[in-house]
């Protein structure tokens, strides 16, 4: 038996958060869409971009697909596409599959050398070793990846992909930050800022640098200064 009080219940306010992940029916279905970086990623091979299908998953990939942008390279590559043998071998992204090999072994040189600490000069040693230690192999053959393109790889390619993949998950989930100054007694400071967050697709908390947050002048090593170039950090990259 059922007895009312005349309380009304207050209903559970919030939703809970899902993230979508990468399904490999999609790659089916539209064969140029493959699984990104992480699964929480896909990628486009006519508009050699990767995006994000974290949050509505499928109707992510239809959104792009329907995109203007997405729509006018599809165009391109099918009016090419009936001449395109006549020309040369099968491409990727405008690179040949022998090409799209050297590029990826070079980024995976320049990602190690970052994560062992190794000094970009070494890698002007690379390409000549690799020539001599691997003379039957076309990649290494073509490997040309010195100390000034493997900076460029690291700044310009890799670290804005992997500082975008860390903002989106800073604006989903919980996070810490931590800050260090350098010890330089001079008027310009380094201040490493780094980020401890959830990370969904690993399913535990990981460590990730999110920013330099340089100061400079007589008080740059002082709490309000620091902050406030922390709080910059912050809303550059539109983290609440």
């Amino acid at each position: 038996m059922r007895v009312d009080t005349g309380k009304k219940q207050k209903a559970k306010s919030g939703a809970a958060i899902y993230r979508c992940t990468f399904k490999r029916e999609w790659t089916a279905e539209w064969s140029f869409i493959t699984v990104g970086t992480t699964t929480s990623y896909f990628w486009c091979s006519i508009c050699r971009h990767e995006n994000s299908c974290a949050y509505q998953g499928k109707a992510d990939v239809t959104r792009h697909i329907k995109s203007k942008v997405h729509c006018t390279k599809e165009q391109a590559v099918q009016s090419t596409a009936s001449i395109a043998p006549y020309y040369g071998p099968a491409t990727v992204g405008g690179m040949t599959a022998q090409e799209v090999k050297t590029r990826r072994a070079e980024v995976k040189v320049a990602v190690s050398m970052v994560e062992h600490n190794v000094p970009f000069a070494v890698a002007d040693h690379f390409s000549p070793l690799l020539k001599e230690c691997f003379k039957d192999s076309p990649t290494a053959q073509s490997f040309k990846s010195a100390r000034t393109k493997i900076s460029c790889i690291i700044n310009e390619a890799v670290a804005p992909h992997f500082r975008k993949e860390l903002v989106m998950k800073m604006r989903t989930n919980p996070f810490t930050l931590i800050t260090d100054g350098s010890n330089y007694t001079g008027r310009e400071k380094m201040n490493l800022l780094t980020v401890r967050v959830y990370d969904s697709d690993l399913s535990k908390v990981v460590h990730r640098f999110l920013d330099m947050c340089p100061t400079s002048g007589t008080n740059c090593g002082t709490a309000e200064v620091i902050y406030k170039k922390m709080d910059e950090a912050l809303q550059k990259n539109a983290i609440p």
